[in-house]
């Protein structure tokens, strides 16, 4: 089991304050606009790995999650 697995899922909702240092991961939002569960991977300003789900619709035009 790698890193990424053994973490656990927080599912985000509008009201949290998320403590991002750091972006790893974004899971490729959807083509179409039926809603969808997004995971975010990021680092803390402590150095820990969170997991954040959240539901997204559609991809924005103009942003993209390339690194």
């Amino acid at each position: 089991m790698n890193e990424k697995e053994s973490l656990p899922v927080e599912n985000y909702k509008y009201r949290d304050h998320l403590d991002i240092n750091k972006v790893i991961e974004i899971s490729e939002p959807p083509e179409d606009c039926r809603p969808e569960l997004e995971r975010m991977t990021y680092e803390d300003s402590n150095g820990e790995r969170h997991v954040v789900e959240f539901p997204v619709i559609a991809k924005y035009p103009g942003i993209s999650t390339d690194n």
